[in-house]
């Protein structure tokens, strides 16, 4: 289940990444898809990979 929750949060935060490429003339857009990465961030700080600090 975690597994499908980090994919998830893989797919989106590379949407939100693709949304500020694509939106560099239209301030808005870029702001909140900053806002979502930054969601993203707690999103990935609560829901840790196992084991990855050893990597």
């Amino acid at each position: 289940m975690m597994d499908e929750i980090r994919k998830e949060i893989q797919n989106i935060e590379k949407s939100a990444e693709r949304l500020k490429s694509l939106a560099k003339d239209n301030n808005a857009i870029r702001k909140n898809a900053e806002i979502i990465l930054t969601y993203l961030y707690i999103l990935k700080f609560i829901t840790p990979v196992l084991g990855e600090e050893d990597q």
